[in-house]
């Protein structure tokens, strides 16, 4: 898929408010139990949608920052932002295959919820510690079937 398919098809599908749904995430739930005894600051998610795990994280203290390829998106989700007065939670838009604008060692956690990456068609999702981020994508990339069909 071409870059412009790829975000009319992103921006379409976020044209329709809560298109996946309301609240966090079961797997952000679960995130959060995890979270609970750790030294966790700030938090990047990548591809975060209409931002239901970005808005849930930040209402729990966690400094935020999120970005998706789809303006409507992040419209969607600074609208919930300035509505939940939400001081702690940065956005933009950004393609998650271009290179991160952000500075070295600037999170604690690293978010990724993903349906489609690259040339990879299965789902995937990481919470991790920034500090062993390209040693797991590494082998999580490695065991993963591309060939196979979803």
């Amino acid at each position: 898929m071409n870059d412009d398919k790829r975000l009319n098809y992103w921006n379409g599908l976020y044209d329709k408010k809560n298109f996946f749904g309301t609240g966090p995430t079961k797997l952000a739930k679960h995130a959060e139990s995890l979270l609970n005894d750790k030294k966790i600051n700030n938090l990047l998610e990548i591809g975060c949608g209409q931002g239901r795990d970005a808005i849930h994280f930040s209402q729990l203290g966690y400094d935020v920052n999120a970005f998706d390829i789809s303006r409507n998106a992040i419209k969607f989700v600074e609208e919930m932002k300035n509505s939940l007065e939400l001081k702690n939670l940065d956005l933009m838009v950004h393609d998650a295959e271009k290179s991160l604008l952000y500075p070295k060692n600037n999170f604690d956690l690293l978010c990724i919820k993903l349906t489609r990456f690259s040339s990879i068609s299965k789902s995937l999702l990481f919470v991790f510690p920034i500090n062993i981020t390209p040693d797991l994508v590494s082998e999580l990339l490695c065991i993963l079937n591309h060939a196979s069909k979803t």
